[in-house]
């Protein structure tokens, strides 16, 4: 059925009786946890992440990264949320499906970033930035604001030979002076606007950024 606040839901009351039998049963519900939160970085794995036709990136992945099992009520993610904010909110040890779907726009549409520097705002694994340069960018840096993605981010763009044309480097967006210098053809992004601070920062960057 649709979320409740869907704008596609019924306008009436003729699912009332159905929604109210599922929010008990989601109420009773008890989630399970795995995982530690943030993934263990030094026991990080290399994976092959599927772009489709053919295409592939190799990507180091961190291990035991938190996992949620079960249904989970309205009041059972604000717990969860609480008990992982410091090492879950924003993560970037998780190779979100964003990510996926916009390198694949990027493996199948090389022209996006072929012979173009290219910017990548929040890059946590970087899956992104490695396919970015894979597609023939001339340029490639991976910004994030922890140090242990770049550091595996890094380790990806060697895994995928392409390491001549990447850099890293920390940016917090939400300080200017640790922006990256210069302008750039292309400034890419994925699963970052994950709220309404977030959405901002972002856009500044990319605005500040990105050549006119």
């Amino acid at each position: 059925g649709w979320r409740e606040d869907s704008p596609l839901a019924s306008p009436d009351g003729a699912s009332k009786k159905k929604k109210s039998k599922r929010d008990k049963r989601k109420g009773a519900a008890t989630p399970r946890v795995e995982g530690g939160g943030k993934g263990e970085v030094d026991g990080a794995e290399l994976n092959t992440i599927d772009l489709g036709q053919g295409k592939s990136a190799a990507l180091y992945v961190p291990t035991n990264v938190a996992e949620v099992e079960g249904a989970v009520s309205a009041e059972g993610v604000k717990q969860l949320l609480d008990m992982y904010k410091d090492s879950l909110y924003g993560a970037g040890d998780v190779v979100w499906p964003a990510s996926i779907a916009l390198s694949r726009l990027i493996a199948h549409c090389p022209s996006l970033v072929k012979g173009k520097s290219v910017l990548e705002i929040g890059s946590g694994l970087g899956l992104c930035g490695c396919v970015a340069a894979a597609a023939g960018a001339s340029r490639v840096v991976m910004t994030d604001v922890d140090g242990d993605m770049l550091r595996l981010a890094a380790a990806s763009a060697a895994a995928n030979g392409c390491d001549d044309d990447v850099e890293t480097m920390t940016l917090d967006w939400g300080r200017k002076e640790s922006w990256p210098d210069g302008e750039f053809d292309v400034v890419i992004a994925a699963d970052v606007l994950y709220d309404g601070d977030a959405a901002a920062a972002v856009a500044a960057v990319a605005e500040e950024r990105a050549e006119e």
